[in-house]
């Protein structure tokens, strides 16, 4: 039950572009999980199992969790970037006759 929450909350975390950036990194999670649902013999090591995969869960999941820390703090700085003034024209009315020499 403590894999499939594991799982289910990397699941719930991410959103389809993060999940094909991830895919890699899930496939190798759901090949350590599936010889439990098929055909692990719960008799024998269901300790070593049940650490393993929730120590891979984790690490997905700690991974998934710094990309998406990361992206928040560089979108913040994009509008940081494009909220800030480069420039600074003062505007000023000038008459003509500054302009006409003698």
């Amino acid at each position: 039950m403590l894999i499939v929450r594991d799982y289910n909350n990397i699941k719930f975390m991410i959103n389809q572009d993060e999940a094909d950036l991830f895919s890699d990194h899930l496939q190798t999670l759901e090949k350590q999980i599936d010889p439990g649902i098929k055909r692990h013999n719960w008799s024998s090591s269901i300790d070593n199992f049940v650490y393993n995969c929730r120590r891979e869960c984790q690490g997905v999941f700690s991974n998934v969790q710094m990309f998406q820390n990361n992206q928040k703090k560089i979108l913040d700085e994009f509008e940081r970037i494009s909220s800030t003034c480069i420039t600074n024209i003062q505007k000023a009315i000038y008459l003509l006759t500054a302009f006409i020499t003698q």
